[in-house]
C-alpha cells in the first residue's frame, strides 16, 4: 500500500489509520515507520533478484532502453533507465531497472551510469538507446557503443544503437511554427488571461456562458509558454465559448478597452472577432493532430515501432498544407515546422542520417507492407526516382543486419546426406549397377539433375518473406497483432523472427522514462526527495515491478487508442 500509493512510511503512525485499522483488524500490530522502510527494501531486492533471473533465463532477445534524468527540488540529479523487450511469450513487457542519483548531466557521467546499470543488471546485449535531443546524451551513446563493443554484443558495430525521442523532436517541431504564432491566437490568449484574471470577471463569464446556454464541461485554461499542447487545451476550451465571448463586450465595459490598449509588436491586439476564431479553429485541427501523434508515439502497452512511418507521413501531409494554406500565418508556421522536420528526419528530400534505420526496418518485418509502404512514402515524399534508391539502400541495409543474425544463430545438427533415388524396377536397378552397357534407358529421369536445386539458387529466409504476398488485415488494422503473426510463424522464418522480436521492442520515445518524472510533485515529493537515493529507487522500482505482476510479467502502459488512417496521402487509396 506504502509503495503502490506513495505515501510516506510515517503514513502508519497517523491518527486516523491507526482508528481505521483498530475497526477493520484489530488484533493486528501495526509496524512503525522504520519496520515499514525496511519491509520496503527488502520487497525491491526480492522483486530486483526476480527479474534479474527473468532476464537471464527467460528473456528471449535483446534488450532496449529508454532513459532521462531530472533534477529533483533538492538539486539532486536523477536518472530513470526503463528496459523494453520482447518476452518468450511474445508479450511486451517495460521494466523500470535502475532510478539512480546523477553526479551531473555530462554526458560522461550519464554514459557511466548507463554501463553501470547494466553490469548490475548482467544486462549486456542492448539493441537501441532512446533519448532526448540533448548533446549530452550523444557523448553518453558514444561511450555505451565502446563497451557493447568490449563486450561483444554491439549490432552492426553500434550502428542502429543512438534512437532520437520522436515525441521530442514533435516538441521541437511544434515549438518552432508557434513560435510565428499569428494574432488571432494572440487576441484569444489575452481573452482568456482577462476573463481568468478576477473572480469577478469569471462570474460576469458565466452569466454569459449561461444566457448562451452553453453546455460544456471544459474550463477555460491558460496555455503555458514551454508547453506547446498548452496552447491545444487553451484553444480547444476557448472555440466553444465564441458567442460568450462576444457577449461579454456588453456584460463588462472594461474589456474592450482593456485588450485594445495591449500591444504586441507596436499592433494593437484587441478582442477576437469572428474571423479570429475561425483561425483558431483551423490551428486546433493543425495541433490536434501534432498532439495525437504525441500520444500515440508515448504507447508503451502495445508495438510501435512499425507505426511511425505512417504518423511520419501524415507529418509531410499536414505540414504541405500549412504551406498551401491563403493564411500567411499557417504559412510562416509551416515553414518553420518544416525547417526543423528537415534537421532531424529528412534532408534534400532523403533520409538524414539522424534517423535511425530501425524505424524503416520494423515497417518491412510487418507483414501487411514490407518493402512497398516505404516505397509508397518516399514516393510521395521525394519523388519515384529518389524512392527506387532509397529501396536499395533500405535493401542492402536488411541483408547486411538478416547476416548479422544468421552467423548468430545456432546451427541446426547435421542430418543423414538424402539421395535421390530413381524409381526403377528392381531388376532396373540391379542392371544400373551392374557392367551391362546393353541395358534399356528409356525409363531413367534425364531431367532430374535440371530440376534438382542448385547452390546459387538458393533463396534466405529474407527473399522468400519479402516475395510472399503481403497479409491483409481485413480492414481493421488495430486489431491486427504483429507478434503473434510473428510467433506463428517462427518455424517458417527462424531467422528473422529472431529479428522482428528485437525490432518491435524498440521504443519510439523516452516517456516511459520520463513518466516517472512527469508528475514531479506527486512522484518525488518533499518526501521523497528528501529519503536516501537507495530508497527512492527502491519505492519507485518496486512501484512499477507491482503495478505489472513480476510474476506474469504483464504489459503496464497508456492504452492504445483508436487511431483512424484518415488521409489517403499515408494509405495510398
Amino acid at each position: 500500500m506504502i509503495i503502490l500509493d506513495e505515501l510516506p512510511f510515517r503514513h502508519v503512525e497517523k491518527e486516523g489509520f491507526k482508528k481505521f485499522m483498530e475497526r477493520a483488524c484489530p488484533m493486528f500490530k501495526i509496524p512503525c515507520r522504520k519496520t515499514i522502510r525496511e519491509d520496503a527494501f527488502r520487497l525491491f531486492l526480492a522483486q530486483k533478484d526476480q527479474l534479474k533471473d527473468y532476464f537471464k533465463t527467460k528473456c528471449g532477445g535483446k534488450v532496449s532502453i529508454t532513459t532521462d534524468s531530472w533534477t529533483s527540488c533538492q538539486n539532486l540529479n536523477y536518472m530513470c533507465i526503463t528496459a523494453h523487450f520482447v518476452g518468450k511469450d511474445w508479450k511486451l513487457y517495460k521494466k523500470v531497472i535502475s532510478f539512480c542519483k546523477l553526479t551531473s548531466h555530462k554526458g560522461i557521467d550519464i554514459g557511466n551510469a548507463i554501463v553501470y546499470c547494466l553490469e548490475e543488471w548482467g544486462v549486456k546485449s542492448v539493441y537501441t538507446v532512446t533519448v532526448d535531443n540533448a548533446s549530452s546524451n550523444d557523448t553518453a551513446i558514444l561511450q555505451l557503443r565502446d563497451r557493447l563493443e568490449e563486450w561483444g554484443t554491439n549490432i552492426v558495430g553500434g550502428k542502429y544503437l543512438h534512437m532520437r525521442c520522436i515525441a521530442h523532436i514533435v516538441n521541437l517541431i511544434v515549438s518552432d511554427g508557434l513560435n510565428e504564432m499569428g494574432m488571432s491566437i494572440r487576441r484569444v490568449r489575452e481573452a482568456v488571461r482577462w476573463v481568468r484574471s478576477s473572480p469577478s470577471r469569471l462570474a460576469k463569464f458565466k452569466d454569459c456562458v449561461d444566457f448562451h446556454n452553453i453546455q460544456s464541461k471544459k474550463l477555460l485554461c491558460l496555455d503555458v509558454p514551454t508547453r506547446w499542447n498548452s496552447t491545444y487545451f487553451m484553444l480547444e476550451a476557448a472555440v466553444i465559448f465564441e458567442d460568450a465571448f462576444s457577449s461579454l463586450e456588453r456584460k463588462d465595459r472594461e474589456y474592450k478597452p482593456e485588450l485594445k490598449s495591449k500591444k504586441y509588436k507596436n499592433q494593437e491586439i484587441g478582442i477576437p472577432q469572428h474571423e479570429d476564431w475561425k483561425n483558431a479553429r483551423v490551428m486546433i485541427k493543425y495541433l490536434k493532430f501534432f498532439h495525437d501523434l504525441t500520444l500515440l508515439a508515448s504507447t508503451t502497452s502495445v508495438v510501435m515501432a512499425h507505426r511511425f512511418l505512417q504518423q511520419f507521413g501524415k507529418v509531410f501531409y499536414h505540414i504541405d498544407k500549412m504551406l498551401n494554406s491563403k493564411d500567411d500565418d499557417i504559412v510562416r508556421m509551416g515553414m518553420k515546422m518544416k525547417a526543423k522536420v528537415d534537421k532531424y528526419w529528412c534532408e534534400k528530400g532523403g533520409l538524414n542520417l539522424r534517423m535511425n534505420r530501425m524505424v524503416y526496418v520494423a515497417v518491412v518485418l510487418d507483414p501487411r507492407h514490407k518493402l512497398n509502404y516505404p516505397e509508397h512514402i518516399w514516393k510521395k515524399i521525394c519523388g519515384e526516382s529518389r524512392a527506387s534508391e532509397l529501396v536499395k539502400e533500405l535493401t542492402s541495409e536488411l541483408e547486411k543486419l538478416f547476416e548479422y543474425y544468421k552467423a548468430r544463430m545456432p546451427i541446426p545438427p547435421p542430418s543423414s546426406p538424402k539421395v535421390a533415388v530413381v524409381n526403377l524396377p528392381t531388376s532396373r536397378r540391379e542392371s544400373k549397377s551392374s557392367d551391362d552397357d546393353d541395358s534399356d534407358d528409356d525409363d531413367i529421369d534425364i531431367d532430374e539433375d535440371y530440376r534438382r536445386p542448385q547452390l546459387g539458387e538458393t533463396k534466405t529466409e529474407l527473399d522468400k518473406y519479402l516475395a510472399h504476398p503481403r497479409e491483409d488485415d481485413d480492414g481493421a488494422p488495430e486489431k491486427f497483432d504483429v507478434l503473434n503473426w510473428w510467433k506463428v510463424n517462427a518455424m517458417r522464418y527462424p531467422i528473422l523472427t529472431e529479428m522482428a522480436k528485437d525490432v518491435f521492442a524498440i521504443p519510439m520515445s523516452t516517456v516511459p522514462s520520463e513518466s516517472a518524472f512527469s508528475t514531479s510533485g506527486r512522484v518525488l515529493d518533499s518526501f521523497r526527495s528528501s529519503l536516501h537515493p537507495k530508497i527512492v529507487e527502491a519505492l519507485i522500482c518496486s512501484q512499477d515491478w507491482l503495478r505489472s505482476s513480476s510474476c506474469e510479467f504483464n504489459s503496464n502502459g497508456v492504452d492504445d487508442d483508436d487511431y483512424e488512417d484518415e488521409d489517403a496521402f499515408v494509405n495510398g487509396k
